[in-house]
């Protein structure tokens, strides 16, 4: 199977010029699945926070301090899912030595 320039890095098997190794190099693709559960896992519960944060202070009529309340529990929560994931492709890392 032969691919393209632009597909060489996301390729799961291909030949190439280098000898015709067969080369398994999906590092492209998985860093981009990677930044993107990243900055989804980030930013989802502050954008949850805050909307349920503004949902609660209409509906009880309660002060701003209840969304800076969850405000500051979205960043928290995506803190949590920062390390997280940091801790998955820190085993992932382990597991390919």
């Amino acid at each position: 199977m032969q691919c393209d320039k632009i597909m060489y890095n996301i390729c799961i098997v291909c030949d190439t010029d280098l000898g015709g190794d067969k080369v398994e190099n999906l590092s492209a693709l998985k860093y981009l699945v990677w930044v993107s559960a990243l900055s989804a896992s980030v930013i989802t519960p502050i954008i949850i926070c805050v909307l349920l944060g503004y949902y609660i202070k209409n509906k009880f009529s309660l002060g701003i301090w209840v969304i800076i309340l969850f405000i500051i529990l979205g960043f928290l929560a995506g803190i949590l899912n920062l390390f997280k994931f940091f801790k998955f492709v820190q085993s992932q890392a382990q597991n390919k030595k």
